[in-house]
């Protein structure tokens, strides 16, 4: 059985390569592909240029203006725009024994006073779901709902996964409320998973002297039958201390 490489290997191995050459354009927080082809040698056997115009003037004038950063139709002109400045410099000269390519991304990057999660548009079309929060109180007829999309589903830990997602969409009493339109005191919040993404992530926010809830072979979440692809475990006090094993 042929060994899988790891990711140093596999880019040593494109570095060694004469025939590949190219540029890496990287926006926001996804300025980590480059970075290994750097680490690992003999980076200018395949690195044409790297760029990561983050600011959006300087990436409009670049790219064109967009709506959306962190979209589909920003990479396209990213890959178009860098992939011809390639071919119109290098075509001449290394045209004949070279393979071009440009590798382009942009990922969403987290601000200062933001809890939004980092995500780039791949990831988000293959995780992505929308995640309801629906108030209602006990009083009256008056109801609050609240959606957002997001590409990580977070579960308090019990005894398997299955318990901790289950868990957390069961309707709770809420406590120091007011309604707004009855001044009732009691209400209950529920909250809904939206359409099952292709890959559901979920993290278990694990407490420092618990070893994690049991992961089966397969989960019902919202009666459909989902199978586990990978697990990432972490034993420690904090995020940056102890050790992830998969």
């Amino acid at each position: 059985m042929k060994k899988r490489q790891s990711v140093y290997e596999k880019a040593l191995e494109i570095n060694l390569d004469p025939s590949i050459y190219g540029v890496f354009a990287e926006i926001g927080a996804g300025q980590e592909t480059a970075n290994w082809f750097f680490r690992v040698s003999a980076s200018a056997g395949t690195v044409a240029k790297t760029i990561s115009a983050y600011d959006m003037i300087m990436s409009d004038a670049l790219y064109g203006k967009t709506e959306r950063y962190v979209s589909q139709d920003r990479l396209k002109s990213m890959l178009e725009y860098e992939y011809d400045l390639l071919v119109q410099r290098l075509a001449k000269s290394m045209g004949e024994t070279t393979t071009f390519f440009a590798f382009c991304n942009t990922v969403r990057a987290r601000g200062y006073n933001d809890d939004g999660e980092c995500y780039g548009t791949l990831l988000r079309n293959v995780t992505s779901f929308d995640l309801t929060r629906e108030l209602l109180c006990n009083h009256c007829n008056y109801a609050n709902q609240e959606s957002r999309t997001q590409s990580i589903l977070r579960v308090e830990p019990d005894k398997d996964i299955e318990t901790s997602i289950k868990k957390s969409f069961r309707v709770a009493e809420l406590t120091g409320f007011t309604c707004e339109s009855c001044k009732g005191t009691q209400a209950r919040q529920q909250t809904c998973l939206g359409d099952l993404p292709s890959f559901l992530i979920v993290h278990s926010n694990k407490y420092a002297d618990c070893l994690g809830p049991f992961t089966n072979a397969s989960t019902t979440v919202s009666g459909v039958e989902l199978q586990r692809v990978a697990v990432v475990h972490h034993n420690g006090h904090t995020a940056e201390s102890g050790h992830y094993t998969a």
